[in-house]
């Protein structure tokens, strides 16, 4: 198996509560021993063979991990990746680097309501009246998944409504700088 981390951009203070929440688990945000800095590395990388795979998945993990930051956080930028690291099996790493181009879009949503269950449908929690927006039901998600440091059955990894919103919230804040 190969073990893939991504190098992460970001605040610092928004890096190191990721670190403190994701130190362990399918999901880590690590502290680079040897640059200054901070890493990504995802269960969901095991199966890549490129780098390139793995920053296909990393842009989808970390555009919900921003959404949540600018939830829980309230946090202006999102994350972003740098390098992309292939640990060797004597303790190098192999660094890929790619040149990206963006654009940034911001999106506005209506009012919603939510209500989130188990895998057997049972209510998890019922929230309280309709809050604003996408951004709170996608906030409530965040906050249970937080709870739970990435463990919840309601992961927004694996809810496609959930990552969409905090995708588009994470898309928000980048335009609004």
């Amino acid at each position: 198996m190969t073990i893939w981390q991504v190098q992460l951009e970001g605040d610092v203070r928004n890096l190191e509560f990721l670190a403190g929440v994701f130190a362990t688990g399918p999901r880590k945000v690590l502290r680079d021993e040897r640059l200054s800095g901070y890493l990504y590395e995802s269960d969901s990388f095991h199966s890549c063979s490129t780098s390139e795979e793995v920053e296909q998945l990393a842009n989808g993990e970390l555009a919900i991990l921003s959404g949540t930051l600018k939830l829980e956080r309230d946090a202006r930028d999102g994350l972003k990746h740098g390098a992309v690291y292939r640990l060797g099996p004597t303790g190098g790493r192999d660094v890929f680097v790619r040149i990206h181009e963006s654009l940034q879009v911001r999106v506005e949503m209506g009012a919603m309501t939510a209500v989130v269950s188990d895998a057997a449908g049972n209510v998890i929690t019922q929230p309280g009246p309709p809050l604003a927006g996408a951004e709170a039901y996608a906030k409530y998600i965040a906050q249970a998944w937080l709870a739970s440091k990435g463990r919840e059955a309601v992961s927004p990894l694996h809810r496609a409504d959930v990552a969409r919103a905090l995708r588009a919230l994470c898309a928000a804040a980048q335009v609004e700088r």
